[in-house]
């Protein structure tokens, strides 16, 4: 697997005490995702009569989850409160509200890191493919919808052997069974409040465990392509003889960002550059290091731009 051309200019140094996670920054994020995810909750048993006002509170449902994610995925690098010990707490929270562990979510995401761009990463089943025509590349993005790509997450969060690597201070990898009880406990927790401390507990299926395994798990397998995923099978291909690793930054629109991600996230190439570095700086590390100097597939001024090179992917395939 040949890497990207790294262009950042070789006497940059970044060191991270330099770059301390930004408390306000931390808690204004995770605190407006989490109060968004507890209001839809609450707004379920209060909600208009009407198929038309459930169908749009199950898909707000959805994206509340998939917008809880970031903060999630910063405090699995020790990255969003200053404090490691607020970091593992507020992930534990987080993950259950996600149906996961910390644990688990941790160790399969710096895997991520470690293996991405090969057919062994955890992430790769969200955009290692080759599309050979238009019926393929609508099956792997509606699959999500269909609630069918639930069973690939389940297999990877908790089924699927990963490396027994050092994950935090010398753990390893692995569950406790604390770990699952407070994933019970958490989402216990979401039964009573969606379902009316449970006189509807048919709620709690269809506006959170629903919206979990489609909606969110189609936003997220959107996002994940747009960010790793080719777009010119010319200039590189997983699958093919052009196999190059992409991580690719979108400095996108303010409209994209109920659909695609929160937190400086679009600034992925700098992500996956320094993974340690607190998603608040992201913006400044683009515009300081690597701004004009990405190469051609690792850089989209916005995920709209990116959908469309994706839609004409498949013409240049049949056109070969």
């Amino acid at each position: 697997m040949m890497p990207s051309h790294d262009v950042t200019p070789p006497d940059e140094r970044l060191d991270p005490v330099d770059f301390p996670p930004r408390f306000s920054y931390a808690l204004v994020h995770t605190a407006a995702a989490l109060g968004q995810l507890a209001a839809l909750v609450l707004l379920v048993r209060w909600r208009p009569p009407g198929v038309g006002w459930a169908a749009l509170l199950f898909v707000a449902v959805g994206l509340a989850q998939y917008r809880l994610y970031f903060p999630l995925h910063d405090a699995s690098h020790g990255k969003l409160f200053p404090r490691r010990i607020t970091n593992r707490r507020l992930g534990r929270v987080v993950a259950a509200l996600l149906f996961t562990t910390y644990p688990s979510f941790v160790a399969i995401h710096l895997e991520h890191h470690r293996r991405w761009g090969e057919r062994d990463d955890p992430g790769a089943v969200d955009y290692f493919v080759h599309f050979r025509n238009r019926r393929e590349q609508l099956r792997f993005f509606l699959w999500p919808l269909l609630g069918l790509s639930v069973f690939e997450k389940i297999w990877t969060n908790f089924v699927r052997p990963a490396e027994p690597r050092t994950v935090e201070r010398g753990r390893r990898r692995g569950n406790r069974l604390a770990d699952f009880g407070v994933l019970a406990a958490i989402q216990g927790i979401v039964l009573l409040a969606i379902s009316g401390l449970g006189a509807h507990p048919l709620d709690y299926v269809w506006f959170y465990l629903v919206p979990g395994a489609t909606i969110f798990l189609f936003f997220a397998r959107f996002r994940m392509y747009l960010e790793h995923g080719p777009l010119d099978y010319a200039v590189s291909d997983y699958q093919g003889a052009r196999r190059r690793r992409i991580a690719r930054t979108h400095v996108s629109a303010l409209r994209e960002a109920p659909f695609t991600s929160y937190m400086n996230f679009k600034y992925h190439n700098e992500h996956h550059r320094w993974p340690w570095m607190p998603s608040s700086y992201l913006p400044e590390i683009h515009r300081r290091l690597t701004a004009g100097r990405l190469d051609a597939d690792d850089y989209n001024p916005t995920y709209l731009a990116s959908v469309r090179r994706l839609v004409r992917i498949i013409g240049s395939e049949q056109r070969r």
